[in-house]
This record gives structure tokens, sequence and C-alpha cells, in this order.
């Protein structure tokens, strides 16, 4: 095949693939057209994973009437004009590639108003092909509509994921505008339904908990710091926390997202030395001269290239190495004023035969006060307390001295180990393992897949957080939950609305077991038809038994015994044996009793 030159068409179609990846490429650069455009509030409405429709509306500056045509030419640009603007570049978009790319791949219909003129423009251009320009009524801003993206590149549109994993790469990228931009108010609205909102009152805290919710927010430590070229602040995840699954990165240089290892590295050495666990999750936002970063390293805009690379990784170095510092010190500080106030509590109640008495007022000396009296009230609300925690010991098995007949031949005669039932049947000791007893019988009533029998619903609903990969595979078998006994509704990105459960689980429990069922959903993809349930339901079972090392009720132990003998198992789901058994004859023969 001979070299010729593409035509126009084919180049633009080429072009448009380094630019407009998949829809969230496209809200991506619309959202950050309606930032410079100076918007307050921006809609983002999307339809099936944004394949069908993504709409962006703004309260900007609009676009003037003259310039509609050409904002779809590529490389036509308002943001610079000279070799010399790429070298102080604060806008967000500055290339002229983004509304030419979007064009040329999808259905575009535009409505603007600009100010001072007569009325709106409504512009409309199907595959890069104008088909009308006309006046219309637009409100302050502008709403672009892109409708049927890659519906002229079937190739492109076949690489696309499901609607699902569409939208979340959108949610992911609308998160990432919320962060960088605090002072503008975002909605996101997904196949009707509004998911996440920000109020837009310029505070990075906010659009941090906005995002990420209370419980992330409450186990973050917060940086502020500044060197003679660059400030930088925001938060990373306490180091100290255990099992800290979230890593999520997200670092802003000028409010400009950006994917940066010299930043995580930098992040990894301050921790290194500090603490074992080095990767947290972290929300940094870098200020500096725009001539010490270089943001035309890919059409995307998510690369940069800093002048001083070893200035950077430095300034990050030593701000997370102070944030570390200072949230020690304060730690010590409230520690230690727990401990004054400790101490002044001691030295100033009046201590007789351990009985605290209020601090005596300073007339003191003028004031009756009839020990006897206090004291006799004292041992009274004493003996109380003493009979009503006998009281509920009384179900709590003590093994030293407690046997419970529960049918002829059967005998309870107590917990070892708080682990452990020794029971007496016939002639055997038998060493049941509660949690494995407990685990198989929740399993069988499991498998029989009754739905009303095996679900509850919670007194007060529940929001759950999982990673992006769990919420979509969670996501995407919903129906399929509610036959194991769940109630789930989405409810944004990695979050969902639990409100009921299988019937054996505890609420504690709730997110572990969904992200085992998510795990093994990833790895047996046949799993999601549901036509083999007995490894989710093993998992539930697991999750919802008997704890190991934790006593348990005579009331338990009881219905667990009982429901073992009518089943006559001997393992649990994972294969692990229920009990086993000593004959008579067997512990008399170790005691040489005949």
């Amino acid at each position: 095949m001979g070299i010729r030159v593409l035509s126009d068409a084919m180049i633009n179609l080429v072009a448009a693939g380094e630019v407009v990846e998949r829809p969230a490429s496209v809200v991506k650069e619309l959202v950050e057209n309606s930032i410079d455009a100076k918007s307050k509030n921006i809609i983002i409405e999307i339809k099936n994973g944004g394949k069908k429709l993504i709409q962006i509306s703004d309260d900007g500056t609009g676009i003037p009437r003259d310039d509609v045509r050409l904002a779809f030419i590529s490389h036509a640009t308002s943001k610079i004009y000279e070799e010399s603007d790429l070298e102080k570049i604060l806008t967000l978009g500055f290339r002229g590639e983004a509304l030419a790319s979007i064009a040329i791949i999808s259905k575009l219909d535009l409505m603007t108003y600009f100010k001072n003129e007569p009325c709106g423009t409504h512009y409309k251009i199907d595959g890069g092909e104008e088909v009308f320009l006309k006046d219309c009524a637009q409100r302050k801003g502008s709403v672009f509509s892109v409708k049927d993206i890659f519906y002229n590149t079937p190739a492109r549109m076949k690489f696309l994921k499901q609607d699902t994993t569409e939208g979340n790469f959108i949610a992911l990228a609308v998160n990432r505008m919320i962060l960088s931009h605090p002072e503008i108010s975002f909605k996101f609205i997904r196949d009707n339904k509004q998911i996440v909102s920000s109020i837009g009152d310029g505070r990075i805290p906010s659009a941090v908990l906005r995002v990420f919710g209370k419980e992330f927010f409450e186990n973050l430590i917060e940086i502020n710091y500044s060197s003679d070229f660059c400030s930088i602040n925001g938060f990373i995840g306490n180091p100290n926390l255990k099992n800290t699954k979230s890593k999520i990165q997200n670092f802003f240089v000028n409010s400009r997202f950006i994917k940066s290892k010299i930043i995580s590295n930098a992040i990894e050495s301050a921790l290194e030395s500090e603490c074992q666990n080095t990767k947290v999750p972290s929300v940094l936002y870098l200020k500096m001269p725009p001539e010490f970063v270089d943001v035309n390293v890919h059409p995307a805009k998510t690369e940069v290239r800093f002048a001083s690379e070893r200035a950077v990784f430095e300034l990050v170095y030593n701000a997370v190495k102070n944030a570390i510092m200072l949230s020690r010190k304060k730690s010590f500080a409230l520690a230690s004023a727990k401990t004054y106030e400790k101490k002044l509590t001691s030295e100033n109640d009046f201590l007789h035969d351990n009985i605290i008495l209020p601090k005596l007022s300073e007339n003191y000396h003028e004031e009756k006060i009839n020990i006897e009296e206090i004291k006799q009230e004292f041992y009274k609300k004493k003996s109380d307390n003493f009979e009503k925690n006998q009281e509920k010991k009384s179900n709590i098995i003590e093994p030293q001295n407690f046997i419970a007949e529960i049918e002829d031949n059967v005998k309870i005669i107590g917990e070892v180990f708080s682990c452990f039932l020794l029971v007496e049947y016939k002639n055997e000791l038998i060493l049941v393992d509660k949690h494995a007893a407990h685990e198989r019988i929740i399993f069988e009533n499991l498998s029989k897949n009754n739905v009303e029998k095996s679900s509850q619903i919670l007194l007060a609903s529940i929001t759950v957080n999982l990673s992006m990969k769990d919420y979509d595979i969670i996501l995407n078998n919903l129906e399929n939950m509610q036959k194991i006994g769940y109630d789930i509704e989405d409810f944004g990105p990695g979050k969902f609305i639990i409100r009921a459960i299988p019937v054996y689980l505890e609420e504690k429990d709730i997110q572990a077991s969904l992200c085992e069922i998510a795990e093994f959903l990833s790895k047996n993809k046949s799993g999601t038809s549901f036509e083999n349930l007995k490894k989710i339901y093993s998992q539930i079972a697991c999750k919802s038994a008997i704890k190991a090392g934790k006593a348990s009720f005579l009331s338990e132990i009881k219905e667990l015994i009982k429901k073992l003998i009518e089943t006559k198992f001997t393992n649990c789901p994972h294969g692990r044996p229920i009990y086993f058994s000593l004959s008579k004859d067997d512990i008399y023969k170790k005691f040489l009793r005949k």
C-alpha cells in the first residue's frame, strides 16, 4: 500500500482519539471549559454511562455568537496567542482541541448566551458537520448536550465498558472537579438521579467531606506548608491506623488534577522513617508560579513537568514530615490534658471507704454533710448493681459449675477458651467448635434461598463505602444480591445504602461481607450468574457465625447444639471439622481405669 495524505475528516477522527478516550473524557473537557468561563454553578447530567447523553450546564460567561463556529475548529482557542503564553498558563484548557474532537465523534448541541447580546445562540453539529446556527432563548451561561458518543466510529464504541463502569469513570472525574474547585457548586445527575452535590463554599475540607464522607475525613492529618517558590496544603491519611485500605491519591497543581510519581514518592519517603504504613490516602494542593510547571505534555493535561523536580520532592517531603510531627504533638497534648484532668479530679475528690464524694464547695465548713447517709446510699446502689450483674451473668455459661441437659442423653458441660463447647452424649465427650457449627447451620439455611426468611430489615439504613472496583461489581449484581438477603441502593460512586441484610449477619460485618463477595465475583466470572452460590453463602455464613474467643449465652448454646443434632453435619462449609469425640472407654484408659 502506497503512502498517501489522510483526508481532513480522517485526521480529525485520529486526533479526537487523543483527547476523547471515553465519555469521562468528554465530561472532563466540557467541565474544564465551564470552569474557565468563571462558572459558579455547574450541573453534569449523564444517561447510560454517558453513551446516550452527556449534558453540562453552567452559569459562566458564555460564548459570543461570532466565536461559536470558531470554537469547534481544531486548535482554535482564546486562552493563548503566542509562544510565551505557554509559560504562564493558569486556565485548564488552552490547546483548542477539546470541542473539535468531541464534535467529530458525537451529535453535539450547544445553547449559549453572552452578555449584552440580544438573545442566545443555538448551534448544532453532528459528526463535525454543522446542522444549523440560530437564535434561542437562553439564560446566562451555556448548555452543552453531547449525544450518541462514537456513533460514527463503531470500532471505538466496542471498546467501551458497561454503562455502570463508564458512569463510574465519570463520577471519578466529577469528584476530582469538586476537590480541585471547592469554590464552585457541582451537581452530578446519573440516569435521572442526583448522585452527589457540593456546596461551593470555597473550603477544601467541605469538598473533601462531600466526596469521601465523614469516616474518611475524620482519619486525616492536615498539611499546611510553604517554601520560597511553592505552597502546599491539604490532607493525608493517618499512617498509624492499621488496615487502611484506601490508597486514594489526589494531587492538584494550581487547581489542576495531575498524576505525579514525584509527589507519591515524596510522601512514601517521608513516612518511611515514621511508621510502617507508607501507603496512605492523600488530597494535596500545590500552588506555584505557572512558569515552574509545564502542563503542555499530553492532550489529557494530567501529566506535567516541574522546572525542579528535586524542589517539589523536598517540599512535599518536608510538608508531610512537619504534619506528622504536629499531629504527634497535638495527640501528646490531648493525652497530657486528659492525664492532668484525671489528676485534678483525683486530688479534689474526697475519698472515704472507697466512696467518691462530690468536691466540697469553697464554703464547705458551713455545710453539714452526713457521711453515713451517703455511705448507705452508695452501698444500696452497689447492691442493686450487683444483683443486676448477677441476673445478666445467669445467662452466661460458666464452665466450672455449669451443666445443662437439653434432651435425653445430651448434656452441655460448659465452654472452654470461649471457643469450644463440652457436650456429654451417651458414652462420649464431644468437643464442638461453636464457630464452625454455627457457620454450617447458617450456610444450610442460606442455601435454601428463601429471601423472605433469610433477610432482616435494618431499623435504620446505613451507608457503606467501597473501593470503586468492589462498588462496580456489587452495582452490576444488585438483583442477585437481593436473592441472598441484601436490600442495597446505589448512593453514588463507591457508596451504597443498605436497608436489609442476611438474617444472620451483624451490622458491623456488612462492609467486610460485601468486599468478600465482590472479591469472589471478580475471580469467578461464572458466579455472577448466581447458578452456584455455595461459596458466597459460605462467606456470609463465616462472617455471621458466633465468633471464637467471645463467651456465648446459654440460650445461644442450647439452640446451637439442638440444630447441630438435627442436621448431623460434621464439617463447616470450608471443610474444617465441627467436632470430635472421645469415648468413655478412651478417657478411662487415659487415667488407667478399667
